[in-house]
């Protein structure tokens, strides 16, 4: 699989069976048999992929909104994203 690039625009998948509950949501991925659960940050990166998005306007975003450094950001969300992205969560725009 590619290396997730900063430009890199990324999307969800529209297989994931999601719930908010509380400021979390949590992820059924019937065909997979899969549970996920995701706290607020990843979260909002979830909701903010609604729409093809990329790394660095996750990050711009993030930034805003937490108390982080761009730089902290941009390294748990590229892991974070890799992470969505092994498991078959989200996919780059234009990848099969």
């Amino acid at each position: 699989m590619s290396e997730i690039e900063p430009s890199t625009l990324l999307v969800r998948s529209p297989e994931p069976l999601t719930a908010a509950v509380g400021d979390e949501i949590v992820m059924l991925d019937a065909t997979h048999g899969c549970y996920f659960g995701l706290d607020p940050s990843g979260s909002a990166i979830w909701t903010l992929l609604e729409t093809p998005t990329s790394v660095e306007d996750l990050c711009s975003e993030l930034v805003r909104r937490y108390d982080v450094s761009p730089d902290r950001c941009r390294s748990e969300v590229l892991f974070f994203l890799h992470e969505l992205r092994d498991a078959g969560l989200i996919r780059a725009v234009g990848a099969g």
